[in-house]
């Protein structure tokens, strides 16, 4: 299963870059990485970016972040 699978049904959220300040944060982010990063209510979140292939960037909560490690490990990318 690829990341991106992964991501999904970990219970990442698919959101495409739709306006150039978006396009442009989506290029900033680390590519094809998870990165941890605080969600406006102060919560942590998990920012997977692609740039390259989709323009989107998958977001998660610490809970879907835990559920991605466990796919992770039954299944590896």
């Amino acid at each position: 299963m690829d990341a991106e699978r992964q991501l999904a049904a970990a219970g990442f959220k698919m959101k495409f870059a739709k306006t150039q300040a978006q396009i442009g944060k989506v290029g900033s982010l680390p590519q094809r990485k998870l990165t941890r990063t605080t969600g406006p209510d102060g919560k942590p979140r998990f920012v997977y970016a692609d740039a390259v292939d989709c323009n989107c960037v998958y977001v998660g909560t610490e809970a879907a972040y835990d559920r991605y490690q466990r796919l992770a490990v039954q299944e590896p990318v």
